[in-house]
């Protein structure tokens, strides 16, 4: 933990260009530490295993993070933290993209770790780390994740993906009210949008299912 973290550092140093060679590095190592696993026992066994060091490895990162993210916090001037969130974005994302593509190794436990990282994402949601939201909301509407939860056999993923829209949802909600957003809270918004019309397009019934819940945190102004 303290390894990656000292590596994110050394990264934000020069806030103009970023040398990305140790999050790659770290990323790949996470990519075959997982591929060839083999502890031994049987198919299941070692599947299970492989979800279970999935779920270890992004617990270090979203705990080096969120520590890393309250430092930056605390040394603050006028209370906005000096914080990279690109980094943090750059690993998971590559980690995701790995993890995720077509293979024979890892489609057999699609589903589980598809989950390990919705349960991750929901860990950093904007509201627990602001500073990640826009990362975040590119993370969780990416082609290797949003589409591939949703589109799970027997809609196992459809829970995964609603309450990752409620954690948006929530962070967006009191800005929303206000009617008059920041720059940011601007663009931020226009993400959103742009994910909604996507399931809309491709996944209505998705939406359809859940509207009720999704109403439930949206302001009544927000009438789109």
């Amino acid at each position: 933990e303290s390894a990656l973290e000292s590596a994110i550092i050394s990264e934000n140093k020069n806030q103009t260009k970023l040398n990305y060679l140790f999050i790659d590095g770290h990323s790949k190592l996470v990519f075959m530490l997982m591929k060839h696993l083999s502890v031994g026992g049987n198919a299941d066994e070692i599947a299970k295993q492989r979800i279970n060091l999935l779920n270890q490895i992004l617990g270090v990162i979203m705990r080096s993070m969120m520590a890393h993210y309250e430092r930056a916090k605390i040394t603050s001037k006028g209370g906005v933290p000096k914080w990279d969130q690109r980094p943090w974005f750059r690993l998971l994302l590559n980690v995701i993209m790995d993890l995720n593509s077509p293979s024979p190794v890892f489609d057999p436990i699609s589903y589980g770790i598809l989950s390990v990282f919705g349960t991750a994402l929901h860990i950093v949601q904007p509201l627990v780390i602001p500073g990640f939201a826009f990362a975040w909301l590119e993370l969780v509407s990416h082609r290797m994740f949003l589409p591939n939860l949703l589109s799970l056999k027997g809609q196992k993923g459809w829970p995964i993906a609603h309450q990752l829209l409620i954690d948006l949802f929530l962070f967006l909600e009191p800005h929303l009210r206000k009617i008059d957003l920041s720059e940011s809270m601007k663009h931020l918004y226009k993400g959103t949008m742009r994910v909604l019309l996507v399931l809309l397009h491709d996944y209505p019934a998705f939406l359809s299912a859940y509207h009720l819940s999704f109403c439930n945190v949206i302001p009544e102004n927000c009438v789109q």
